[in-house]
């Protein structure tokens, strides 16, 4: 049994080949690869994925739906700490290596080669990117998503160059949503996006006026003006708009609503739109009562990604 990794051609170092048989048999992944993260689950993650994939250029083969590396990356820096700290400092590995965080990256290449996979091992794909010239390959972008977005502190970390698109969706609608699809707590959920908002915030400040390529986009704003949102994301990833069909995609059909629940189970096959369809309004219901407590747990963090406040009465 051959137990060699394959190897992997990246389609940025193809640049030279005029056709993409002169690659030879080497695997060919995607040029880059592009984070979809989400707050919390119910947050539109799997629309704005879907809505993605009709891009020509945006791959999105399976079947790791959802990769979760960052979602659990601080086993990662846990690990390079344990390890680095066993490196003797009469070894100046400091100086002579670089200090911990410095192997964080490789670390980082490591999971986009095993995201690769699904783009090198897929024999229908490989024969669609033998087909493309050295410059379509360029524009290739893997697209990979979680629905959470703990431990983001650590993206750059790990990945100082990728792309990192992160969806939020107001907190009252998620919680709401997640109430009614899964059965969550509303204080114990209420406090979750509190956290994870916290956290992005904080990212997207640290972030500011750097080369990190960040983009944090609204669930609601593909609803409002979902041609605008796609060409947005669009220019974030160097994609060209103009390869996007935007009239296919205009009635999108629902994935995994808490509407369409069956058997009191929710479900993943697409439905057509219906007149109730409102993911826009899903806490219109709430008490005065439920508003002051998501108020005191989570407003001032609602406020800073630019929604507003049920005003309850209270300072």
């Amino acid at each position: 049994m051959n137990n060699a990794l394959p190897i992997i051609e990246h389609a940025a170092d193809a640049a030279s080949a005029d056709t993409a048989t002169q690659s030879g048999d080497a695997p060919i992944a995607a040029a880059r690869v592009c984070f979809l993260l989400s707050i919390l689950p119910r947050s539109g993650t799997n629309y704005v994925y879907n809505l993605l994939a009709k891009h020509p250029h945006c791959l999105t083969p399976g079947p790791i739906w959802e990769d979760s590396f960052v979602r659990h990356s601080d086993l990662l820096m846990q690990y390079v700490q344990a390890v680095t700290r066993r490196w003797t400092p009469d070894w100046q590995t400091r100086e002579k290596v670089g200090p911990p965080e410095t192997l964080l990256p490789y670390f980082g290449e490591a999971i986009k080669q095993i995201l690769q996979l699904q783009v090198t091992q897929n024999a229908e794909i490989q024969a669609e990117l033998r087909q493309q010239s050295a410059a379509q390959r360029r524009a290739n972008v893997l697209i990979t998503k979680t629905p959470h977005t703990e431990s983001i502190e650590n993206f750059f970390e790990l990945l100082p160059t990728d792309h990192l698109l992160v969806i939020v969706r107001d907190g009252r609608a998620v919680i709401e949503s997640g109430m009614r699809s899964f059965g969550w707590n509303y204080e114990k959920s209420t406090r979750r996006w509190a956290q994870n908002a916290a956290a992005l915030l904080n990212l997207q400040r640290t972030c500011a006026g750097s080369d990190k390529k960040l983009l944090i986009v609204k669930y609601e704003d593909f609803l409002t003006d979902q041609t605008a949102m796609l060409r947005k994301v669009f220019d974030f990833l160097n994609l060209d708009a103009t390869w996007y069909d935007y009239d296919e995609v205009r009635n999108f059909r629902v994935i995994g609503s808490s509407d369409t629940k069956q058997d009191g189970e929710v479900h993943w096959e697409a439905v057509d739109r219906y007149d109730s369809f409102d993911p826009l309004n899903r806490f219109g219901h709430w008490t005065l009562e439920q508003h002051r407590l998501f108020n005191r747990l989570a407003g001032r963090y609602l406020t800073e990604l630019g929604y507003a406040l049920v005003e309850t009465g209270e300072d």
